[in-house]
């Protein structure tokens, strides 16, 4: 659902942008290559076209170290800010768009 929306509304200014944060380690503080290249593989297998990015120590502490559950969405502007609130499990396309149509008719 994630990548059609990521087509589907790309000309409306909206991006996906997946965080893949099973792959850091809160102990040694970096991320962890085996689990890099199990989420690199993870990716290509589902066929995932919209953009991944591994977490850096400074997102870990600002942000995923307060997520409970996967996956957990967010939506930010155009200044990076946080909007509305956030989302925990898994949606349906119909679900994601009933959502962000909401967002952008704020």
């Amino acid at each position: 659902a994630l990548g059609k929306i990521s087509e589907d509304y790309k000309d409306k200014g909206v991006r996906v942008i997946g965080i893949i944060c099973d792959t850091f380690d809160p102990y040694s503080e970096v991320n962890i290559p085996e689990k890099v290249q199990d989420a690199k593989d993870i990716v290509a297998q589902t066929g995932a076209t919209y953009t991944h990015i591994l977490p850096s120590l400074s997102l870990n502490r600002a942000k995923l170290d307060s997520i409970y559950s996967v996956p957990t969405t967010y939506f930010l502007n155009e200044n990076g800010e946080i909007i509305g609130t956030e989302y925990v499990g898994a949606k349906s396309y119909s679900q994601w768009c009933n959502i962000i149509d909401s967002i952008l008719g704020e």
